[in-house]
């Protein structure tokens, strides 16, 4: 499991959460939410948009749905969550020490987000000109990230609320622009997108890249944790490994090696 071991608890959680939202069960649902943002809080993302789906169920029922009632279902679908984790909070002991803790992604410099890699980008354009520490760029940029984060997430919530397949379909899409704009980003992140985009019928070119770049990183991210992603060669043959897998989603053994097999490993013919 490695680095994945949280995500994988997290996304059981996630996942769980949501479908139960979606089964007729908000409440349930919305409790395991508040699981799922205990164990990371990345997954409070999901939790806003699952108040359109249970106001789209309320509305399919044919219930009347005056403004108390919205702005009771809009309370409830914060408070239910944020009660389970208070919950946990309290009994683990741990107090609020978790949102210091935060701050430790910070530390986490690689380009697989956004603002980590313009400010990459930007430290090596402007070293002719000006020396720059990437150390001084990267609190610009991550902050310039952080706000087009919020703003694109209230937009997201905003634009995703017909109806229910519409908010499930909003909520992938603000996890994906969470792992792009947050100030860091480990690649193994980017399975929360999937957890909510497995609901939809995805065209092939994105199943092979989900496919290959997948496979990309489980060879150059090692199960002890170190990277082999500076290393051309390493990196080189996952790229190839990586392409591999996804032409084979699309063409059946592109390599020819059931050819190959039964040339090798069948009985000589009978000579005549």
């Amino acid at each position: 499991m490695a680095g994945p071991h949280i995500e994988l608890l997290m996304m059981g959680f996630l996942a769980a959460g949501a479908a139960v939202v979606l089964s007729g069960r908000p409440v349930a649902g919305l409790a395991l939410l508040g699981l799922a943002a205990s164990v990371k809080i990345t997954a409070a993302v999901a939790i806003p948009f699952m108040f359109w789906v249970w106001l789209d169920q309320r509305r399919r029922a044919g219930e009347r749905m005056p403004p108390i009632t919205v702005a009771g279902i809009l309370a409830a679908t914060a408070l239910i969550p944020a009660a389970v984790f208070g919950a946990f909070t309290a009994a683990l002991g741990l107090g609020v020490g978790w949102i210091n803790g935060l701050s430790w992604a910070s530390r986490i410099i690689n380009p697989f987000s956004i603002p980590t890699l313009v400010g990459h980008i930007v430290t090596y354009v402007a070293a002719p000109f000006h020396v720059w520490d990437l150390q001084q760029v990267l609190p610009v940029t991550r902050a310039i990230g952080s706000v087009a984060m919020v703003v694109i997430l209230v937009v997201l919530w905003w634009r995703y609320r017909t109806d229910a397949r519409r908010a499930i379909a909003g909520t992938a899409w603000a996890m994906l622009t969470v792992l792009l704009l947050e100030p860091s980003t480990l690649p193994w992140y980017y399975v929360w997108t999937l957890v909510f985009a497995v609901a939809f019928d995805l065209p092939m070119w994105l199943r092979q890249l989900v496919v290959g770049v997948s496979v990309f990183f489980l060879i150059t991210f090692q199960p002890d944790d170190s990277i082999l992603f500076y290393k051309p060669v390493e990196s080189l043959i996952a790229l190839a490994f990586a392409v591999l897998a996804a032409v084979s989603l699309r063409r059946y053994d592109p390599l020819r090696l059931g050819a190959l097999g039964r040339w090798a490993f069948s009985p000589p013919r009978p000579a005549a």
